[in-house]
């Protein structure tokens, strides 16, 4: 269904339930049919209906602005005037010459009798100049008319506004979706080539290990790239990926390294943003990797608290010995990317002691 028959049906619907009940005063007040009450208002009403979405088409085409007043005002007042022909027209047609509203029988005069000697009425005077203005209704007819363009326009920069307010939203939606694209692709690189380094100084002294590390850093990079469409994971897949990714630094560091995940199963399904472990635990193994009285232990543990989700990643290395007074690039990008995502809500926090334990609280939301 067009437009236009729709605004026509909801018209005639509205001006139609006014027909019924200024009719229904009549008759109640009046003591007339039912046929005799509508007659005056019939051909106003139904004139109006089938004007007012025309006005409306009108407006939504060549609305009354800064940068069309020019031609929208001529083209206004020339629907205006049409609009009153079609309604005095109308009435004209449907109920004739009827100025008054119904009166019950006893209340109507019947024209004096000549036979009883009675004079008939004197003429009426004649009209005034402003006769037809009144005799065609228009003190009634014009405000209708203003107030129908009036709320055309009301109508029109409403929608205009929801438009454009829809509109910046979709534009910060596919900002921020940009923002964290960009973030995302920086933290992968960065990786990368950390990975291919380890290789290329395997590859001579160890060439089994350097193939088990391309290995698993094949299966590492096909995982992140089927998934890098998404924003958010659940916190199950952000595991697989860390698991993953320690695959390939196990094969790098051997029995140097050790990791224990703590995380329970009610929190499998929250989500997180995609890749937000795997930098913070790369800095964990760096970190750790520093104690030289054994080998790095990773620490990864979430906690759900009423309303957000803890997860941590801890390390047992040099601890206060090192400031993070210049953050590199994972948790610089993990600010970023959290900041994007949840606002204020999105935070991390960092505490030194034996090592470095880095958490991230983040709104708890399931997938």
């Amino acid at each position: 269904m067009s437009t236009l028959v729709r605004g026509w049906c909801l018209s005639f619907a509205g001006w139609g339930s006014l027909v019924l009940l200024l009719a229904a005063q009549h008759v109640y007040f009046a003591g007339v049919s039912w046929g005799e009450a509508m007659r005056p208002v019939a051909g106003d009403c139904l004139a109006w209906a089938f004007a007012t979405p025309l006005l409306f088409l009108l407006t939504a085409r060549l609305p009354v602005e800064k940068s069309t007043w020019r031609r929208a005002i001529p083209a206004q007042i020339a629907a205006g005037v049409a609009a009153l022909a079609l309604v005095v027209g109308a009435r004209f047609l449907v109920a004739g010459n009827l100025h008054e509203p119904p009166r019950p029988p006893e209340m109507r005069m019947e024209p004096p009798s000549l036979e009883r000697g009675r004079h008939p009425p004197p003429p009426p005077p004649p009209a005034s100049g402003w006769g037809w203005f009144f005799r065609l209704r228009l003190p009634l007819h014009l405000p209708v008319l203003l107030l129908i363009v009036l709320g055309s326009h009301a109508l029109y920069f409403y929608r205009r506004g929801q438009e454009r307010e829809r509109q910046a939203f979709q534009l910060t939606a596919h900002l921020t979706q940009a923002r964290l694209d960009a973030l995302t692709m920086q933290i992968q690189p960065h990786f990368l080539f950390n990975a291919l380094n380890s290789i290329a100084a395997l590859v001579h002294r160890d060439p089994d290990a350097a193939d088990e590390m391309i290995g698993a850093l094949s299966e590492f990079l096909r995982s992140t790239l089927h998934g890098s469409a998404r924003r958010e994971v659940p916190l199950a897949e952000e595991l697989e990926y860390v698991r993953r990714y320690l695959a390939v630094e196990q094969v790098r560091f051997g029995d140097r390294l050790r990791c224990e995940t703590v995380v329970p199963p009610e929190t499998f399904g929250a989500l997180v943003p995609m890749l937000i472990l795997q930098p913070l635990v790369e800095n964990a193994v760096r970190h750790g990797l520093r104690n030289a009285e054994g080998p790095a232990r990773i620490a990864i543990t979430a906690r759900r608290g009423s309303e957000e989700l803890r997860l941590s990643v801890a390390d047992n290395g040099a601890g206060a010995a090192k400031s993070f007074s210049e953050e590199g690039i994972g948790l610089t990008n993990t600010r970023a990317r959290l900041r994007e995502l949840h606002g204020e809500a999105g935070r991390v926090e960092i505490r030194a002691g034996a090592g470095y334990t880095v958490e991230i609280i983040l709104p708890f939301r399931l997938a």
